[in-house]
């Protein structure tokens, strides 16, 4: 648990016998004498100094000028990790604090990173972490001594990050659509002005829906649109508009993904997962916005049910596409999800977000999500929402000439364009099908950037731009 105060005389609990304090500095600049010769580096990879055996000065860099907000928010995560292996079994507290050679900015950064560094996912092992803290009374609480920082917005986001990362890290066989609706209605449970719907089966059939409907037909779990509205502005304002890819499985279908390329494909629904994190930030702190988000859920499974290479699919708008490839499945969800936010609620931007193309990570890396956009003045508008919580994008173009590519002979389009080289770009050019011409319109493909494939576990990036973007959208 992480408490804000703006001076150690504010809370009775803290004293020398059961509190560790850190202060951070660049000791370049800094006055601090007591730390001289006292180096410990067996504790991490930064130099820690004790003057006591509770009170350490951490060194964040010799030279804060040349790294960057993300690693300072690296670095928050791992002085966590620092505080638990430093702390003595009586040590139930930590206090951070900045020494005078940080600015705010460089304090705001580290204290994301001590956000996140809070998070664990640690529910299917046998011996939780929490479980080993708990034995040794290791610390319980995190105090952040500081006057100037978002409280508020801070704890909004980092329980949106936290939501999505657990959506995407939950196993895939209790992660299914029905499970992720559950979940959002709870997250949602206590936030005001928000209403949650959702569109099952029979209805998505009646709505011609055909795009989700076919990637869902194998699974035992019905597919659906999750429908989250959020209202706290005149009613005559359209809202803005989301999509997030939740497939909550992807196996490729018919045609099968090879076994090492399956693993991790938990992380199919990460788009949506995304959207619901940034969503949820905008509502807990009550944004003058209309937002509404369609989330379409389904699962790619293998049965006699499946959709098959060949298959001619109606998507909600009336396109027909064949079926080229199983396993180019999202966009089909997509597609039918932006014609009905269209539809239905009108909005005046419409972003979508997706685990959309392994091609993605070959043309911009791990790091980097692409997006494409028919607009330039939305684009701008990611582009300093990317800048401010240096979450980085790229933008990749829509390029024309290549729409002839998933042109078919026997429908309208293809689902995958064989041996065509461009998949991240050829995807979007699918998507664009399925919005109205006039309508800003921006596509991330987050394929990479939303899950660390070395590691196993989600990253939360996006969620935190979304917010960025949605509380500042002109």
């Amino acid at each position: 648990m992480i408490t804000y105060i703006s001076k150690i005389s504010d809370t009775t609990e803290l004293h020398d016998s059961n509190t560790l304090f850190i202060t951070l500095a660049e000791f370049k600049n800094s006055s601090i004498s007591e730390v001289q010769n006292t180096k410990d580096t067996k504790i991490s990879e930064f130099p820690v100094f004790t003057r006591s055996k509770n009170i350490l000065y951490i060194n964040i860099a010799e030279d804060i000028s040349k790294i960057d907000t993300l690693d300072l928010r690296a670095k928050g995560e791992k002085f966590v990790k620092i505080a638990q292996k430093y702390c003595t079994k009586n040590i139930k507290n930590c206090v951070f604090t900045a020494d005078e050679t940080l600015s705010e900015n460089i304090f705001s950064a580290v204290i994301d990173g001590i956000h996140l560094g809070e998070y664990e996912f640690n529910q299917y092992k046998s011996k939780k972490s929490s479980e080993k803290i708990e034995e040794n009374n290791h610390i319980k609480n995190i105090y952040i001594v500081t006057n100037s920082l978002k409280k508020a917005e801070r704890e909004a986001w980092t329980t949106g990050v936290k939501f999505t990362k657990d959506m995407i890290n939950t196993p895939p066989s209790i992660a299914i659509p029905s499970y992720i609706e559950a979940q959002t209605r709870e997250l949602f449970s206590n936030i005001k002005n928000v209403k949650i719907t959702s569109i099952l089966e029979n209805e998505l059939e009646t709505l011609g829906a055909g795009g989700i409907l076919s990637v869902g037909q194998a699974s035992p779990d019905q597919s659906r649109f999750l429908i989250v509205e959020y209202k706290n502005a005149d009613s005559t304002k359209k809202p803005i508009g989301l999509v997030g890819k939740g497939v909550t499985y992807d196996t490729g279908g018919l045609s099968l993904k090879p076994s090492n390329a399956m693993t991790g494909m938990k992380k199919d629904m990460g788009g949506a997962a995304t959207i619901l994190g940034g969503l949820y930030a905008c509502a807990q702190t009550e944004i003058k916005e209309n937002i509404v988000a369609v989330i379409p859920l389904a699962e790619n499974l293998i049965s006699e049910k499946a959709y098959k290479p060949d298959d001619i699919v109606t998507m909600m708008n009336g396109k027909t596409v064949e079926i080229t490839n199983t396993d180019a499945e999202g966009r089909l969800l997509l597609g039918d999800a932006l014609v009905y936010i269209e539809k239905i609620f009108e909005p005046r931007v419409l972003i979508d977000m997706a685990t959309l193309t392994g091609a993605c990570a070959y043309a911009i890396g791990e790091d980097i999500s692409a997006v494409f956009s028919n607009n330039e003045d939305l684009y701008t508008q990611l582009e300093i929402s990317s800048n401010n919580t240096n979450e980085p994008i790229w933008r990749l173009p829509l390029y024309t000439r290549y729409e002839k590519k998933i042109e078919s002979n026997i429908a309208d389009i293809v689902n995958a364009a064989t041996g065509f080289k461009a998949g991240t770009i050829q995807a979007a050019l699918f998507l664009k099908h399925f919005v109205k011409t006039d309508t800003p319109w921006s596509h991330f493909d987050i394929a990479y950037s939303s899950f660390n494939s070395k590691t196993n576990f989600a990253t939360g990036q996006n969620v935190r731009l979304l917010f960025d973007f949605m509380k500042n959208i002109k």
